[in-house]
C-alpha cells in the first residue's frame, strides 16, 4: 500500500500544480480533498483500507477527466494563449501559441522575452507590468510578420482557489486572437457609365 499511497499522492500534486495554473476552482478543490485523505492515510488517523483506495482513485480518475477535458478545450478552441507568472516566465501555453511565438516544451520555465516572436509588439512587456501593477486588463491590435491581425489581451490572473494558498501576487493570462478581417467593399457599378 505504500507504493500505491506514494504514487497516488504523486498524481495528486501533478494535478492540483495544473488545476492551480489553470486556475480551475472544481480541480483545485478535488486535489486539495485527496492530498489530505492521502495525508490522513500516511498519519494513520484513515484507514488504508481498499474502500478509501477505491474512493482515492475514483476521484483521481474524476480529475483525470477533467484535466483532459481542459486540456481539449484550450486544444480546440485555437486561441493562443499563454499563461505567464509575475515575473514573466512562461507557466503553460496552448498550441496555437505556436503560430506565434518559437515554442517548444521545454521552453515552460523561461522568460517570454527570450523567446523569438513572429509578431510586432514593442508594448508587450510594458504593458503586462501596467497590469500586473493597476489588476487592469489591456487590449491593443497587433500584427504578425505574416501580416495576419490579432487582438492581443493581457489579463491579470489571480490563483484563488479555496483550500489553496494565494499567490502573493497575480499571474497574467496573454491571449492573442485573429481578427478576422472583412472583404474590401467594391464600387457599386453603374449600367451604362462610359469610361
Amino acid at each position: 500500500n505504500t507504493a500505491l499511497v506514494f504514487e497516488l499522492k504523486r498524481v495528486v500534486h501533478t494535478l492540483k500544480g495544473g488545476a492551480r495554473m489553470a486556475g480551475i476552482r472544481a480541480m483545485g478543490n478535488l486535489s486539495h480533498e485527496l492530498e489530505t485523505l492521502m495525508q490522513g492515510v500516511e498519519a494513520g488517523t484513515v484507514p488504508a483500507a481498499p474502500e478509501v483506495f477505491d474512493a482515492v482513485q475514483s476521484r483521481v480518475d474524476e480529475l483525470h477527466r477533467t484535466n483532459a477535458d481542459m486540456r481539449n478545450l484550450f486544444e480546440s478552441t485555437q486561441i493562443a494563449t499563454v499563461f505567464l507568472d509575475r515575473f514573466m516566465i512562461i507557466r503553460s501555453y496552448t498550441p496555437a501559441v505556436k503560430d506565434l511565438v518559437e515554442l517548444i516544451p521545454s521552453d515552460v520555465g523561461r522568460p517570454l522575452n527570450d523567446l523569438r516572436k513572429k509578431f510586432n509588439d514593442e508594448a508587450l512587456l510594458a504593458d503586462a507590468q501596467m497590469v500586473l501593477d493597476r489588476l487592469t486588463p489591456v487590449e491593443k491590435e497587433v500584427a504578425s510578420a505574416s501580416g495576419r491581425t490579432y487582438m492581443r489581451r493581457v489579463l491579470p490572473y489571480p490563483l484563488r482557489l479555496a483550500g489553496v494558498p494565494a499567490e502573493p501576487a497575480p499571474s497574467l493570462l496573454a491571449v492573442m486572437a485573429r481578427l478576422e478581417s472583412a472583404a474590401p467593399e467594391r464600387e457599386p457599378e453603374v449600367a451604362g457609365e462610359e469610361l
